[in-house]
């Protein structure tokens, strides 16, 4: 080594011990993974555009598998942390390379292609030596890994933390600790090999953040086509059109179906899936599959108020729908989740609501015959606030998946019965409704100190908006790794006939099957 060389590694090393010691344990890792082989280009790595086995996957990959791949191979422990949208997995700095080459190894049978994440987007190698070559300078490193065989994409960070002796230290901040004492780590068998470990082990109950109950969506689903329900219509609707009782509101492009593929692909952790309805169950749709729960207008209603194709309506009875979770999402078929959610984006650990309502106020006035039916719905609730807890709620919830409570709802009917019973009364929705998961419990449960608002974001996208720009936009977030950046949902709304409009029908039609080609459990 000439003696420029010596002197500025000495320079480093009085200046930043630190910064000194772990550049020169990456450099060791270099050596190792040369010494394993992975500098060269085994047979078989593809990080290029070619393709191997492309045949379509039996079962999704999921996390769990990667977890198991990796845990097989490497002595490391995962960090499963909600608040991002990626997987972690963690080595102590001597045992990096070995992680690195398991997840080359992983890349290699499972037929993923890999890309490394640098400055504002994702870069794929264009050899093993140059991914090695990405991965083992750095102490955190986010990758890419795209399945060839269904098109599926995981998001693996990989980190290696130092060791300092009697404790090892984390390259970044986690929600358990960043650094973790030896003796801690012996107590629980971490890093482990073999066996899937995660850094949480380390506590003796759950963290405090973590929803511990059991969550459920229940979604409204009504079908335009069915003949059934277009007898029913027939029978019952207004001489007078309103925007209520326009076909567009009950028009179906199998927007349940791909909001389910969301679910699955964004939201695993949900217990069930209740959809409520008084059509016949679309064909695609597995209603046999033990998460699925298909519910009749007549398991929830008196009789004496079916038929009815008021949305008010249907909302007041959602709590009587029978194994129905205390704490449910609700969502119309039209909501989408667009990124990995957690409960937490619903539900604080101690049972409190997370709200999504608009940024703006735009409620005020009387309740007025010809004026939209969700704000006088909204009108009416606005008033029984305000007389009975002395302040006036102004904003709409946004056109999104809303944290309810069963408990909380049940309140409400007891001590709002005369409001409730009016509004499930009408076959349409009235002048006199009150909207209950629109606006009154979640205005409700915030005055009561069961909720609070939440700054998740969320995206309505109409025919009246440039929606193709929206569309664009949505599907151009899935490379994002930030969650907090993205979109949680996106609503297709359909409404003032935009059925009849041939351009929204086709780009919606075409995004949907874009951003969600593949299809879930729950299909047939």
């Amino acid at each position: 080594m000439a003696t420029t060389d010596v002197q500025k590694k000495l320079a480093k090393l009085i200046r930043d011990p630190r910064s000194f010691y772990r550049d020169s344990v990456f450099a060791k890792a270099a050596l190792v993974l040369r010494g394993q082989g992975l500098d060269e280009e085994p047979t078989g790595f593809d990080f290029g555009p070619r393709d191997e086995d492309t045949s379509p996957r039996e079962t999704p990959l999921t996390r769990g598998d990667v977890k198991r791949a990796l845990a097989a191979q490497a002595k490391l422990f995962f960090i499963d942390d909600d608040s991002v949208a990626y997987l972690t997995a963690c080595a102590i700095e001597n045992e990096y390379p070995v992680l690195v080459r398991a997840v080359m190894r992983l890349c290699h049978e499972e037929s993923l292609r890999l890309a490394y994440h640098r400055d504002d987007g994702f870069i794929i190698p264009t050899s093993v030596r140059a991914a090695v070559r990405a991965l083992q300078g750095k102490p955190v490193v986010l990758l890419r890994l795209v399945d060839k065989r269904s098109t599926a994409v995981l998001h693996l960070e990989l980190q290696a933390w130092t060791d300092h002796g009697d404790h090892i230290m984390a390259p970044k901040s986690n929600y358990v600790s960043r650094r973790v004492w030896m003796s801690s780590l012996e107590a629980h068998d971490l890093p482990r090999k073999g066996e899937v470990g995660h850094l949480a082990e380390l506590l003796g109950a759950p963290v405090q953040q973590v929803v511990p109950f059991d969550v459920d969506f229940v979604y409204t689903w009504v079908d335009s086509h069915d003949p059934e329900w277009q007898k029913m219509y027939a029978a019952y609707r207004p001489d007078v059109e309103r925007d209520g009782t326009s076909l567009s509101r009950f028009f179906n492009r199998n927007e349940l179906m791909f909001s389910l593929r969301a679910l699955e692909m964004y939201a695993p952790w949900v217990r069930r899936i209740h959809i409520v309805s008084n059509c016949r169950a679309p064909r695609w749709l597995d209603v046999d599959h033990p998460r699925i729960h298909w519910v009749d207008h007549t398991t929830i209603f008196d009789p004496k108020y079916l038929p009815t194709f008021s949305s008010h309506a249907i909302e007041t009875r959602l709590h009587e729908i029978p194994g129905l979770s205390d704490h449910f999402v609700y969502s119309n078929d039209d909501f989408l989740l667009t990124r990995p959610a957690r409960k937490n984006d619903f539900f604080e650990s101690n049972g409190i609501c997370r709200l999504k309502l608009e940024d703006w106020g735009s409620v005020n006035g009387k309740p007025r015959a010809g004026e939209p039916d969700y704000l006088n719905g909204a009108r009416n609730v606005q008033a029984l606030i305000e007389r009975d807890f002395g302040v006036s709620p102004t904003q709409l919830h946004t056109h999104s998946p809303q944290a309810l409570r069963v408990d909380i709802l049940e309140e409400m009917e007891a001590k709002y019965g005369d409001a409730f019973e009016r509004t499930m009364a009408a076959k349409f929705r009235q002048v006199t409704d009150v909207a209950v998961t629109g606006f009154f419990f979640h205005h409700y449960a915030y005055v009561t100190g069961r909720a609070l608002k939440s700054d998740a974001k969320t995206l309505l996208i109409q025919q009246n908006h440039n929606f193709r720009v929206r569309y664009r936009q949505v599907l151009a977030e899935r490379d994002m790794v930030e969650l907090e950046e993205r979109h949680l949902s996106v609503c297709v709304n359909d409404g003032a006939d935009s059925h009849l409009n041939v351009r929204w029908n086709k780009l919606t039609s075409q995004f949907l099957r874009s951003y969600f080609p593949e299809k879930c459990a729950f299909e047939r």
